[in-house]
């Protein structure tokens, strides 16, 4: 227990204090009953221990003047302790031997009680904001360089049990939980919206935030602590679809707002660069299905609710109600996402086919009405036979009759074709070879095999 001596003469108790540690300070050798002695001041609160006003705040109504040594700790380890435990004042610091003797001087800070101190002032965040971001900054810097050397050692130092041991205590303590101090934002962040790369500094978003400590990594240890924590150097696909889903969640059917000063966020700017720059990391559909991409009226909806806008020349007509992805989205990112493509769907909603369009009966019946009935065929059949490079023709008349009992054909159509099959037929045939493209030409009715080749007739 720690002793409040506010409301007590506190100079004099103060000078009761000092005369005890100067004559500590002042032994070389200690007796068996100094001994005794040493060990009954262990426990009885009579040191000064620094009064740090952030803990003022943080719990309210703690004045604490006097402590146990036990409790006590040096006044370099003031920055990671919890109001049960205490640095004493750097006057008293200053007496080495004194402390050396009651422990305090070389008494480790657990690093649980450091971890608790990292979870007292997350759950009072609101309050930090009444002091100087450098004060808070300080201390959390100083709480984070402690935590990484307890977890990591240097290069080529072999790992201990303890230190394995202190890596999972961090890890699970520390999950799930906001422990990164930011000055800007007078805000603790999660390790998902916490990045070692300045590409996003300039958005000044909260959903994405800087690293605010770059001189704490450039320590290896600590790099790899926060790595180890999982701090990414850049926005992978998966955390960018969970910032993105943060975001729809806080602004909802809102528009995000618009950036009117350069220390304002740019909300929109970071949703298009993450999308711009993550497009190919998204290979997941599942992952594809939960992203938000940013509309034209700046707001946040699903991309298969979307449209891109790849013909801007274009509109749907008054009766459209599509939502089309903001133009400064690129047409491929948002199509790999998963927005629909404005000409596909005007294309096959909106518009109809433009052009000619003749059934293939009708158009064999207009060329059979064109051929000639007289003399003239054969002269037209010998043209063309030339035009094929054919060197011999052969005509054929056909006068036999064929079979009418297996045309399969309604009974409007079977007195016609039964005519057919009564009367002599001519057949015409050259020895010119049937190429693959005239097999081509004869798909394309009134084309032919002709097409690019400058023929008579």
């Amino acid at each position: 227990m720690a002793l409040d001596i506010s409301h007590r003469d506190q100079q004099l108790a103060l000078k009761h204090v000092n005369c005890i540690l100067d004559y500590l300070n002042s032994l070389k050798d200690l007796t068996p009953e100094l001994k005794q002695i040493v060990g009954t001041l262990m426990n009885i609160p009579f040191i000064p221990v620094h009064q740090d006003d952030v803990y003022d705040v943080i719990y309210p109504g703690t004045r604490v003047f006097l402590s146990a040594p036990s409790n006590c700790f040096e006044f370099s380890r003031r920055m990671y302790l919890t109001p049960e435990l205490h640095s004493v004042t750097q006057e008293t610091n200053s007496l080495r031997h004194a402390m050396s003797l009651l422990g305090v001087s070389d008494r480790e800070v657990p690093l649980n009680v450091v971890l608790e101190c990292i979870l007292n002032f997350q759950k009072n965040e609101a309050n930090l904001c009444n002091f100087e971001d450098s004060r808070i900054s300080e201390r959390m810097e100083s709480v984070y360089l402690f935590i990484a050397t307890k977890c990591f050692l240097s290069q080529g130092i072999v790992e201990n049990a303890t230190v394995r041991e202190n890596r999972e205590l961090v890890k699970k303590t520390l999950e799930g939980v906001s422990w990164i101090w930011h000055h800007t934002f007078c805000k603790f962040f999660p390790v998902n919206q916490t990045y070692l790369s300045d590409e996003y500094l300039q958005y000044r978003s909260r959903y994405l935030i800087h690293f605010p400590y770059p001189q704490l990594i450039e320590k290896d240890i600590v790099l790899r602590f926060f790595q180890f924590m999982g701090i990414s150097h850049k926005v992978t696909a998966e955390n960018a679809v969970i910032i993105l889903s943060r975001m729809k969640n806080d602004f909802a059917e809102s528009p995000l707002p618009l950036r009117n000063h350069p220390k304002d966020p740019d909300e929109c700017g970071l949703v298009i660069h993450l999308i711009n720059s993550l497009a190919e990391g998204f290979g997941d559909k599942d992952i594809c299905q939960a992203v938000y991409l940013l509309t034209e009226s700046y707001n946040l909806k699903l991309a298969s609710q979307l449209h891109s806008n790849d013909m801007p020349w274009c509109s749907f007509g008054e009766d459209d109600h599509t939502t089309l992805v903001h133009n400064k989205i690129t047409l491929l990112a948002s199509h790999k996402l998963g927005a629909k493509s404005k000409m596909e769907t005007m294309y096959n909603i909106q518009w109809t086919n433009f052009g000619q369009h003749e059934d293939l009966t009708n158009r064999i019946e207009g060329l059979l009405r064109e051929f000639p009935c007289d003399v003239t065929i054969f002269k037209e059949l010998l043209q063309n036979a030339e035009d094929a490079g054919a060197t011999e023709v052969v005509f054929v008349l056909d006068s036999r009759r064929y079979g009418e009992e297996t045309l399969c054909l309604s009974p409007s159509l079977q007195k016609n074709w039964k005519e057919l099959q009564r009367i002599p037929s001519l057949l015409v045939y050259n020895n010119r070879h049937f190429s693959q493209q005239d097999f081509a030409g004869i798909q394309e009715v009134g084309i032919g095999g002709k097409r690019g080749k400058s023929t008579i007739g």
